[in-house]
């Protein structure tokens, strides 16, 4: 079991559009704690820090590109990893039919 905890900001970049639409640059954190099982020590087990930019595709559409930065702590190992990671993600918002 992980106790997670995401905040999450975004902002128009200035009179920056595409197709009327405003471009968002965007950040994120997402901090995941172990809890219970061999490492229930209240620690940081990993975090994935990201930013990047949200383009619009479309009226309901947007296409966002970005940098995470992804950190898992393995204590039993004493090691920790750090991976670099371009993030492509569609985003829709619609109704459910």
């Amino acid at each position: 079991n992980r106790l997670r905890y995401m905040p999450r900001a975004q902002v128009a970049l200035g009179s920056l559009t595409v197709g009327g639409r405003p471009v968002i640059g965007y950040v994120w954190d997402e901090l995941l704690m172990p809890l219970g099982g061999p490492t229930q020590t209240f620690t940081i087990g990993q975090n994935r820090a990201s930013a990047g930019v949200g383009i619009p595709t479309g009226a309901r559409t947007r296409v966002d590109v970005g940098y995470m930065n992804l950190y898992n702590a393995f204590v039993p190992r004493r090691a920790n990893e750090i991976n670099h990671t371009l993030w492509l993600s569609m985003h829709w918002t619609g109704r459910w039919p």
